[in-house]
Order: structure tokens, then C-alpha cells, then sequence
């Protein structure tokens, strides 16, 4: 059922009729009107050239314009706020897998990259990040951040022990047991000879993989 014109089948006043014509002709919707640039021909003036202070907006004006041009700028223009901080950094935890593994109980002896073999002081030992990173950036240095096999400089590099970081405690943090290699070369050696490998072991992984050799 269609709805009627909340005005419909009552008598308008002729005021009211007076109103809507005026309001139909300032708008152009009367009928047999001529449209404004009817007749003319070219680029037309705007009304308002020339004149200054014209349709300038008020101190109350600009104000307002400044606050809805808050709420629309553009992403990295506006800042959060403490609240919106914590509650993205929470989503971010949930999306991240790594928070899932301590929440269904992936964690210690039940990680499927758990080693047996180490020791409580061990895994202490590991948990010293920044002696590590040291030790890892003086390697780097000294190789001038290029692989040692396949003689690639820059990109991703790793800090290799040639010795197993859990069977020599003394020597971890040595630079004459570390070499650099990139992120290809390393995956391969550790998929060649595992683990436990030795200084034996990356001699001859640089020998049968290294460019020196092949060359």
C-alpha cells in the first residue's frame, strides 16, 4: 500500500501557496522558466568575481570544519589513543600463532621443538639475548657481512656456531667459532648435517658448497 503526502486532502492557506511558489521559482523548479545561462554562449563569469570578503566563513564556521576534519583524515595522520592501542595489541596476540601454542599447552616438553638434551642451565644460558646479539654482530663485522661459502654480501645473514652453542659453554660467545653465512647457505648446512655438527663437518660443507672450491 502505498503511503500518502502527510499534506494530502487538506486545503493549503494562501500563504502557503504564496511560500511554495517563491520557493519554486529561487530554485528553478517552476515550469516554462528559463534556465540561467540560457542564450549565452562561452565560459561564464562567476557571480561572485571580484568581489572580496564574500561568503567568508566565520571564526564558529571554521572551527567546526576543523573538528569533522579530525574525524575523516587519513590513516597515519591521527594518533590512538591509549585504549584503542591496547585493545588492537590485544587482537594482534590473538592472530599471532605464537600465543596459541602457550594457550592449548605447546609449550616446555610438549613443543615439537623441544630438545630433551638440554639442561635447565642451558636453556638460562639461551634466554641472555643480548650477549648473543653481540656476539652475532661482531661476526658480521668481522666477515664484512659476506657469507662464507657462497661469498654473498649483504641480505640476510646468520651468526653460525661451528661448534653446537649447547656443547661448548666456554667457547658461545667466542668470534673465532663463528662464521657468517646467508640464510640459504645455513638452512642447507643444518639440513646436511643436522645439529650436532662440528668445525669437521663445516670444513667440508665449505669445500664441497663454497665458490673458493669450485673455483
Amino acid at each position: 500500500m502505498d503511503k500518502k503526502h502527510p499534506l494530502a486532502g487538506r486545503m493549503q492557506t494562501e500563504e502557503h501557496k504564496r511560500r511554495r511558489l517563491e520557493s519554486f521559482i529561487r530554485n528553478g523548479k517552476l515550469k516554462g522558466r528559463p534556465s540561467w545561462n540560457k542564450g549565452k554562449k562561452g565560459l561564464q563569469v562567476a557571480w561572485n568575481k571580484g568581489l572580496k570578503g564574500v561568503n567568508q566563513q566565520s571564526d564558529e564556521a571554521k572551527e567546526k570544519h576543523r573538528i569533522a576534519g579530525k574525524k575523516n583524515r587519513p590513516v597515519g595522520t591521527f594518533h590512538h589513543t591509549e585504549e584503542t592501542k591496547r585493545l588492537l595489541s590485544e587482537k594482534s596476540q590473538l592472530n599471532n600463532p605464537r600465543y596459541w601454542l602457550g594457550k592449548i599447552g605447546m609449550v616446555g616438553s610438549l613443543n615439537p621443538r623441544w630438545n630433551p638434551e638440554l639442561t635447565e642451565e642451558d636453556r638460562a644460558d639461551r634466554r641472555i639475548v643480548a650477549e648473543t646479539i653481540e656476539w652475532g654482530k661482531a661476526v658480521k663485522e668481522r666477515d664484512n657481512y659476506t657469507c662464507q661459502v657462497c661469498l654473498m654480501r649483504g641480505g640476510q645473514l646468520h651468526s653460525h656456531h661451528k661448534e653446537p652453542f649447547a656443547l661448548n659453554k666456554e667457547r658461545r660467545y667466542d668470534t673465532d667459532i663463528g662464521i657468517t653465512l646467508c640464510k640459504d647457505c645455513h638452512t642447507m648446512f643444518h639440513k646436511e648435517y643436522g645439529d650436532k655438527c662440528t668445525i669437521k663437518d663445516f670444513e667440508l660443507f665449505q669445500i664441497t658448497h663454497g665458490l673458493i672450491a669450485a673455483a
